[in-house]
């Protein structure tokens, strides 16, 4: 399951989404915790991360991201309790999508600010994988 935002050059993408059991080898009925990979690929940079979100924190993304999309006004914060991300959508008159933040490692020791354009035609791509990695993990939005 891949959240994929920006274009095939630089983008923004959350992969293997999974409920923290099944990292761990067992599978909670309820899971509250979601693992990640957070992978960040611009001209010349290349990292990923491992972060956790709560199950509401990626319900609260998928309302925004339809908001801005509707709108193409909103601006709203992704971020993790654990603030090793933080990605802030903001768009701008003619139509861009600008995602301005970091990245940083489950340790604080090493992190990445980034800035990354891109246009909104991403964004429905984006909630339709959001809401399906919601749904496949069985989590109301």
């Amino acid at each position: 399951m891949n959240i994929h935002m920006g274009d095939n050059i630089e983008y923004l993408e959350l992969t293997d989404v999974i409920t923290e059991g099944e990292g761990r080898g067992y599978n909670p009925t309820d899971p509250d915790f979601l693992q990640t990979t957070i992978k960040l690929q611009l001209t010349g940079i290349n990292t990923n991360i491992r972060a956790t979100f709560m199950k509401g924190e990626l319900s609260q993304f998928l309302n925004d991201l339809q908001k801005l999309y509707d709108t193409l006004k909103y601006e709203f914060v992704l971020s993790n309790l654990e603030d090793n991300l933080e990605v802030n959508f903001s768009p701008t008159p003619n139509g861009e999508i600008v995602l301005k933040g970091y990245l940083r490692t489950q340790d604080y020791k090493s992190s990445v600010n980034f800035e990354l354009t891109t246009d909104q035609t991403f964004i429905p791509e984006v909630i339709n994988q959001l809401r399906s990695t919601l749904e496949q993990l069985k989590i109301n939005a």
